[in-house]
């Protein structure tokens, strides 16, 4: 798991992603044929969510147990699944393959709003709305 550099090192010591990881070393060790998990990517930096992505990819191919992962990072998300279920205020939008899914127009509305082929008028990025896939830009109605 990636985690031989910090076995001197108590839980406290670490980074909130290698926590992460270290959380899942714990599950994985309980041999689950499901691992639910919530937002593991909130609250990490870039570099760890890298990370975290490729620990979640080895439980995936080598353990043998199902991922259902509710989250916002889109490339990750994208990266990790066979099959997406999109909500949008809690009701389904689009269930497929990442790329089905990213090619459905509700999706396309819903996450990133109006497309710029409709509108080119671009208005600034809100709080948390950092990452690609995760309401990057807003397209403003013209008046």
């Amino acid at each position: 798991m990636g985690l031989d550099d910090y076995r001197s090192k108590t839980v406290a010591e670490l980074s909130t992603g290698t926590r992460r990881i270290a959380e899942l070393a714990c599950l994985v060790a309980l041999e689950p044929v499901l691992l639910l998990l919530d937002e593991p990517s909130s609250g990490i930096a870039q570099r760890e969510t890298e990370a975290l992505a490729g620990v979640l990819l080895s439980i995936k191919g080598h353990l043998d147990t199902t991922l259902v992962i509710i989250e916002h990072d889109m490339p990750l998300i994208m990266g990790l699944s066979d099959r997406i279920v999109a909500m949008d205020a809690g009701r389904v939008i689009a269930v497929g393959t990442p790329q089905e899914v990213q090619a459905n127009p509700a999706v396309i509305e819903s996450y990133l709003g109006i497309t710029e082929e409709q509108n080119p008028v671009r208005v600034g990025v809100g709080p948390g709305e950092d990452g690609p896939g995760r309401r990057r830009s807003r397209v403003a109605k013209p008046t």
